[in-house]
């Protein structure tokens, strides 16, 4: 676990002690660089552990930003999906956007992929969280469920069938809360 959960929730000492044991684990074996498709860890490796650990020259890569640089060198590489121009909305993860300000990658992937992406409202730089940010499914279930289902009713209202996400946190709670709607949600990673 990179800590941040521990972080979030207040406990700082414990967050701190993770980061440190994980810096010492990856000075043993030689680590100069970490690959992450969570927008979690990517969020605590690349902005948090600077800030608890001083010594810490370890580069944090995401993998979206990785995988779109590869796309546009190579574009023989892609190979569209069965459901070409499909039309599909991105959910920014709130960690991924709003704290890395990664929000063009995902949806350049996808595009590159054959999918035609339809915003939902209040997304990209002001995206609203679909409700697995910050532990609030775990603090208080309710709430989370509750914002997921909003956000899967603004994307049924404007005639999209499907939510991709960045996120597995995203995933599981949407697709939790979208079994009642015939809006798909996909992971980034599967499509």
């Amino acid at each position: 676990c990179c800590g941040l959960p521990a972080l979030e929730s207040g406990y700082d000492a414990e967050a701190r002690k993770l980061a440190r044991r994980n810096f010492e684990i990856f000075k043993e074996e030689e680590i100069t660089s970490i690959i992450t498709n969570s927008p979690c860890c990517y969020k605590m490796f690349s902005i948090d552990y600077p800030k608890i650990l001083p010594d810490w020259n370890i580069e944090s890569r995401n993998i979206w930003r990785m995988i779109l640089s590869k796309l546009m060198e190579k574009p023989g590489l892609i190979r569209y999906n069965a459901n070409e121009f499909e039309i599909a909305a991105y959910q920014d993860s709130c960690y991924l956007g709003r704290y890395c300000e990664i929000y063009n990658e995902p949806r350049e992937i996808l595009k590159l992929l054959g999918y035609s992406l339809k915003e939902i409202p209040d997304s990209g730089s002001e995206a609203i969280c679909c409700g697995s940010c910050g532990g609030l499914p775990i603090t208080n279930p309710r709430l989370a469920d509750s914002i997921a289902k909003e956000r899967i009713m603004q994307a049924k209202r404007i005639g999209i069938n499907r939510i991709i996400v960045a996120s597995l946190n995203d995933y599981e709670l949407l697709k939790k809360n979208s079994e009642d709607t015939d809006v798909k949600i996909s992971e980034l990673g599967e499509i």
